[in-house]
């Protein structure tokens, strides 16, 4: 597995607030029906993956990039899933999920639910804030897992 340092990290997870932010705030305008239904659906298995007891993080984590996925789709610019999955690294996104107290899990959870609501109303910047939120929330549960 790849070693990070934290000032990558910073690179890191900064583009992917930036590139998510902007596939949420496009998706706000261009998801369909189909698109949100389905990352509703998304919303409601990770959050039985996460009532478990104990939580099944493997399985939130593979429904969290399901749903990511699903709103860069969403997005309807054929470029943006490409440049995000390059920035993706799923070890990383694992670890932070596996850092996450319980508390912590719901709050991830709950962002989700609050992009999908963005995406609903067709709130573009509201869409927007709320992934680049979720992203940067991830990156200090990151920090907090490495000290």
């Amino acid at each position: 597995m790849r070693t990070w340092t934290r000032a990558q990290l910073d690179e890191l997870f900064s583009v992917r607030a930036l590139l998510e932010g902007h596939a949420a705030g496009l998706a706000a305008d261009h998801a369909t029906d189909d698109q949100r239904d389905a990352m509703a659906k998304l919303c409601d298995e990770m959050d039985a993956a996460a009532a478990t007891e104990p939580a099944d993080i493997q399985a939130v984590a593979a429904l969290n990039d399901r749903f990511h996925a699903l709103v860069h789709e969403a997005s309807a610019n054929s470029l943006l899933p490409g440049m995000i999955r390059t920035l993706i690294q799923v070890p990383v996104v694992v670890r932070t999920f596996i850092g996450y107290s319980p508390s912590r899990l719901r709050i991830s959870l709950q962002q989700h639910r609050e992009i999908l609501s963005a995406v609903r109303r067709h709130d573009a910047p509201w869409a927007e804030s709320a992934m680049r939120t979720h992203i940067l929330s991830a990156r200090h549960e990151l920090d907090s897992a490495l000290e």
